[in-house]
């Protein structure tokens, strides 16, 4: 009796999980008859309506949003291919930098009245993937997308990975000269 008693407690684990890993399934694009796993949605940080929307002010409100002051902007698309997952309404850009943040600028059609919509790439570094219904618009208005911005941090090391670096040539000078 215990063995067929631990037998359902699997089964009733087993289902928990895939409950649970559910929400995490990709999103995929067909490309010339290829299905392409595009990852996840991204995380939408914010959106605004921004009245000045050239790349020093888009820049600007990027790291004031993330609190990176770091940041480049690695690319900028106006003639973008967006393409249409299995999900009505969740479309997908392939990015070409694999950018940490990306920027969906809009001409006007959101419900909410923003025009700018930032991103955090967390899903897979070579896809942006959004829905069009959690920005306000309905799926038929992918073609009011203005341009698209890719961002990235710059590479600076940080000041304990420097004093890694540092105590370990110490250590390995001093090893070297204790040897002698």
């Amino acid at each position: 009796m215990s063995s067929m008693k631990r037998f359902f407690q699997t089964v009733m684990v087993m289902c928990a999980l895939l409950v649970m890993t559910a929400p995490a399934w990709p999103y995929s694009v067909t490309i010339r008859s290829n299905t392409i796993d595009v990852g996840g949605l991204d995380t939408i940080i914010t959106s605004d309506k921004l009245r000045n929307s050239g790349d020093e002010a888009e820049l600007f409100w990027v790291e004031t949003m993330t609190g990176f002051a770091d940041l480049v902007l690695d690319a900028k698309y106006t003639d973008m291919g967006w393409f249409e997952t299995n999900v009505k309404g969740v479309y997908a850009i392939d990015l070409r930098y694999n950018s940490t943040y990306f920027l969906v600028k809009t001409g006007k059609g959101s419900s909410t009245g923003d025009d700018h919509f930032l991103f955090e790439n967390n899903e897979s570094p070579d896809w942006g993937v959004i829905s069009l219904a959690e920005l306000g618009f309905s799926s038929t208005t992918i073609g009011k997308i203005s341009h698209v911005d890719e961002f990235q941090r710059t590479s600076v090391p940080e000041p304990l990975t420097v004093v890694l670096l540092g105590l370990g040539l110490i250590g390995l000078g001093s090893t070297r000269k204790f040897l002698k």
